[in-house]
């Protein structure tokens, strides 16, 4: 059985686009687990549109096509999907915006044979079994099928939950050197010496989301955190430094600090051979303690990605972000201190947000150029994304929500405009103007190009 696995180009052009730096982790996963559990009856193929051109042809003779559908791709997804289906392929949507919008996609694109909610390694591999051996889809995990009277059914959620078990993704099936050299083109700085960065994960999910909700604006579907055995992650390092030379490792993971003692274990066991790797890390700023800046410094941790989101505490409160001003300036100071990098995460237009508090990030925006020490920043008008708790909030408006819920396709461009005109008591021109002000301070500071700037709509 031929089975591609597709990632389509992301259409949406801005300055802070991460296209192309990073390998699909989760279809690397997905690939992988499909050859560990049917060895010698799949052909795995990966086609990355962020680093190659999907030309008309590529999906012929394959038996299973499955597609990453995010709410930035989707357009040219569906686009992909029909072009792909003269060729009598399954065509399998997954990814964040097919996991959240799966019944109006079964509804509105008769095309489309399966859809898998959430994490799809396990659901993959079964629906390939069932199709090989011509067998029911009821038992198959995270999976949305069409009953016998064509309409949607969706199975229970499972995931793959203990560390020996969480799938490390190989990179066989890719090229490698795509993302090597894209992100030495996108994401550089006079300062830096890396030559081989790649990314890895070590855990799934976010502690946040399961104990508060999570912030209002953003869409994992997951709640509470997976880790991953930490041996297994550094003999994943060992390989990539062994087969590609790897020397910075960017983890992906939502929280890399969501548990200090996790990250202290996972220090503490890096081989000596590995301690010249150097590393990017995600963190909330309440994670950026005292205790933990040894730890940091130990493991080479070059930068910190930081989600401050706003310098007004009343926006943070709106948020649920857990969190205030004055402990997002001491993670900074602390990080400049310890001689490591931080990326500074801005969003605008949050819930209440007014010109003062806009003014007020902007103040704290200045306040972080004179602690220094900054490497990149991002500053981003709300994106309300399907999954995330500011589009069920658009979707309960009696005035405009009717609309949206019906809808599989989303304009994130209309939804930000709208969300801006409806929730927020500054204007989308004020809130473009202080998002450039913003990024105008942050790079006068860091030397660097923000990424938050938009260069094409």
């Amino acid at each position: 059985m031929k089975i591609i696995l597709c990632n389509p180009e992301v259409r949406l052009k801005y300055s802070h686009s991460r296209k192309g730096m990073y390998p699909p982790l989760g279809l690397l996963s997905i690939a992988t687990y499909l050859e560990t559990t049917h060895p010698g009856r799949v052909d795995v193929q990966i086609i990355d549109g962020d680093v190659e051109t999907i030309s008309h042809g590529m999906f012929k003779g394959a038996d299973i096509v499955g597609f990453h559908a995010n709410s930035f791709n989707y357009e040219n997804c569906l686009d992909l999907v029909q072009d792909t289906k003269e060729y009598g392929a399954k065509i399998v949507l997954g990814g964040p915006h097919a996991s959240v919008l799966w019944k109006n996609i079964m509804e509105n694109r008769p095309y489309v044979d399966f859809i898998i909610v959430d994490e799809g390694e396990i659901a993959m591999s079964l629906l390939a079994e069932a199709l090989i051996s011509k067998g029911g889809f009821e038992d198959i995990p995270n999976l949305v099928y069409r009953g016998t009277d064509g309409t949607p059914v969706k199975s229970s959620c499972v995931h793959i939950n203990t560390p020996e078990e969480m799938i490390t993704p190989s990179r066989k099936f890719i090229n490698v050197e795509h993302y090597i050299n894209n992100y030495r083109k996108i994401y550089t700085k006079d300062c830096i010496s890396f030559e081989r960065p790649l990314s890895i994960y070590s855990s799934k999910g976010c502690s946040w989301r399961d104990k508060t909700g999570g912030c209002v604006f953003c869409a994992r579907l997951e709640k509470g955190v997976r880790f991953r055995n930490i041996a297994e992650i550094w003999n994943e390092i060992r390989r990539l430094k062994e087969q590609y030379k790897t020397d910075y490792i960017w983890d992906i993971s939502d929280d890399n600090l969501n548990s200090h003692d996790w990250f202290k274990s996972f220090v503490d066991q890096r081989p000596d051979s590995l301690s010249d790797i150097s590393f990017l890390i995600y963190s909330r700023v309440n994670r950026i303690t005292e205790d933990i800046i040894p730890y940091l410094k130990k493991l080479n941790v070059y930068e910190v990605y930081l989600g401050i989101e706003s310098g007004d505490d009343e926006i943070l409160k709106n948020t649920h972000k857990g969190a205030n001003s004055r402990l997002a300036l001491n993670a900074a100071q602390r990080l400049k201190d310890a001689g490591i990098y931080y990326f500074p995460s801005f969003v605008l237009g949050l819930p209440g947000e007014t010109e003062e508090s806009l003014s007020n990030t902007l103040k704290f925006s200045e306040e972080l150029a004179k602690i220094g020490s900054i490497f990149r920043m991002s500053a981003t008008i709300l994106m309300p994304i399907p999954g995330s708790q500011v589009y069920g909030m658009m979707m309960d408006n009696p005035s405009f929500g009717a609309d949206i819920s019906a809808k599989d396709i989303v304009s994130i461009k209309d939804l930000e405009k709208l969300w801006i005109d409806n929730y927020t008591k500054a204007d989308y021109a004020t809130v473009e103007k202080y998002q450039k002000l913003i990024n105008e301070v942050i790079t006068k500071a860091s030397g660097t190009e923000s990424f938050g700037k938009k260069v094409d709509e």
